[in-house]
């Protein structure tokens, strides 16, 4: 049998594949499904002070394997997240990332907390290239475990913000995020299809997500999760051989 592990940050993953954060990884019995299903890593929801209240319905299908999402951020609380969800994950077999977001306020106040559940790694997200950097820092300052840093291509100075973030001290680069906004309309009724614009994730931003996990790892030495548009094992196959150390799965997974 081939030999599919990896190390990303130090850490051994039994294949390159990753639950990216979002929907499927929204509690603890999800994040156990997913290593069942042979995930070798899974990134938790995006974790920030308060609950989100997501929209219904906030996902529809925009073309073949991609979607648009209104959805916001974890609708669980940090303090359910670190009392309960995480804390059930302690023996687990796999890879746990915890994301967390989106402001520098909110890193330097759930990075040890977070960490201190046996996390392996978190990951830092945000929907500002300026607060990028200052998010690594603050996580940098609280923990010991590596630190990803997600990055999205909708920021035009890409290279420059993942320069600043590997200053700061970040591990390694989950790129990208999902892109957006972006709009379908519903043609019966005339209006968006989820009520306003969305962001777009899946098959549609694939040749986006190898355009900047090629750029990083021409620019930087830097282990990088591509991750955007997987579909497949021929697009993991693809995300590997354009520069990507592991691969993050979520709208296909």
């Amino acid at each position: 049998m081939s030999d599919l592990t990896v190390t990303l940050c130090g850490l051994k993953l039994k294949n390159p594949l990753i639950l990216a954060s979002g929907p499927l990884s929204w509690n603890a019995e999800a994040i156990r499904a997913a290593f069942a299903a042979g995930a070798a890593a899974v990134v938790t929801k995006t974790i920030r002070s308060q609950a989100t209240v997501n929209p219904v319905p906030h996902i529809a299908a925009a073309g073949r394997g991609t979607l648009l999402n209104t959805e916001g951020w974890s609708d669980l609380s940090a303090g359910q997240w670190i009392e309960r969800e995480l804390p059930a994950l302690a023996h687990r077999d796999g890879v746990l990332v915890v994301s967390l977001g989106h402001t520098p306020a909110e890193v330097a106040q759930l990075a040890k907390p977070l960490a201190e559940t046996e996390a392996d790694m978190l990951e830092v997200v945000s929907y500002r290239a300026e607060d990028a950097a200052q998010m690594v820092a603050a996580a940098k300052r609280a923990v010991t475990i590596p630190v990803l840093v997600k990055v999205s291509a909708n920021w035009p100075d890409l290279l420059e913000v993942v320069g600043s973030c590997l200053q700061a001290g970040a591990d390694g680069i989950t790129a990208i995020d999902s892109i957006g906004p972006a709009l379908r309309v519903d043609v019966e009724t005339g209006w968006p299809v989820l009520g306003s614009f969305a962001w777009l994730s899946g098959a549609a931003i694939f040749p986006i997500a190898m355009r900047a996990v090629a750029e990083i790892g021409l620019r930087h030495h830097v282990p990088v999760v591509g991750t955007g548009g997987v579909g497949g094992a021929e697009d993991v196959v693809e995300t590997v051989m354009t520069g990507a150390t592991a691969v993050g799965v979520h709208t296909a997974p």
